[in-house]
């Protein structure tokens, strides 16, 4: 799950430091979004990821969307909501996480107790397990593990900003929807800010900076993995150059 907040990197001095909090009540604002919900897909497959290779590797898609928006997609003889994607982002372990470049969606089908994620080239990952039949999409789901292989357990050439994506043979998958964890950042002084989320006991999250939404360089780690010890978790960066970072918050499986 991927969660984004912009704090100016504030040089010395007082005006700079008041353009600092400027920067960091304006993403407070635009971050406080209730109904934004993350629906997580993580199992294992082989594939390809640009011109990197992988084997039995495990995987995860998030898909972040707006609940607001869940509709119903008619079909005869079939109840099917569906959800347009904001993002959908992948990490695959040893290889590293990207987003998914075409528009995607998150759908139901109660009628045949599927869940799946979808382009407009038609499905790329279907569940199926019976406690579907009632979800509908429009809150959280438990994680559920599904052994064995996935119902549609594969797409090849998806794009993406790491290049294009291949996973088949996608199986062992969790599926989970979470409302989007709440993401703060305060300026403590010149050169530092404290980034914060809400958590749970014993979760594991990786902060992530850029320098501009717009980056080829793309997100990079702010230090390591953290495994969170309560309902808050917190990390301090030390921002010594450039005139502004972006931060987020995976979710890691």
């Amino acid at each position: 799950m991927k969660l984004e907040k912009s704090t100016a990197a504030a040089r010395e001095g007082h005006v700079q430091r008041a353009w600092a909090t400027l920067l960091v009540w304006s993403a407070l604002l635009f971050q406080a979004h209730a109904t934004n919900i993350v629906y997580t897909f993580s199992g294992t497959g082989n594939g390809q990821v640009g011109t990197t290779t992988f084997t039995a590797s495990s995987f995860s898609i998030s898909v972040l969307a707006d609940t607001t928006n869940v509709h119903p997609i008619v079909e005869p003889g079939f109840s099917i909501f569906g959800v347009d994607a904001i993002s959908s982002q992948f990490r695959i372990a040893g290889i590293g996480s990207g987003t998914f470049s075409n528009a995607t969606y998150v759908f139901v089908n109660q009628t045949a107790k599927v869940v799946g994620w979808s382009d407009a080239g038609g499905d790329r990952l279907d569940l199926m397990h019976a406690s579907f039949a009632a979800y509908n999409l429009k809150t959280s789901f438990a994680s559920l593990f599904i052994s064995g292989p996935a119902a549609n357990g594969g797409f090849g050439g998806e794009p993406s900003t790491m290049g294009p994506v291949t996973i088949t043979m996608m199986r062992d998958i969790t599926f989970s929807a979470a409302f989007r964890t709440q993401v703060s950042v305060h300026s403590l002084q010149a050169t530092n800010v404290q980034v914060c989320w809400t958590s749970r006991s014993d979760g594991v999250y990786q902060v992530e900076y850029c320098s501009a939404l717009s980056s080829t360089n793309g997100w990079l780690p702010l230090g390591a993995a953290i495994t969170s010890t309560g309902t808050t978790t917190c990390v301090t960066d030390s921002v010594l150059s450039g005139p502004q970072r972006f931060y987020r918050v995976n979710v890691l499986p």
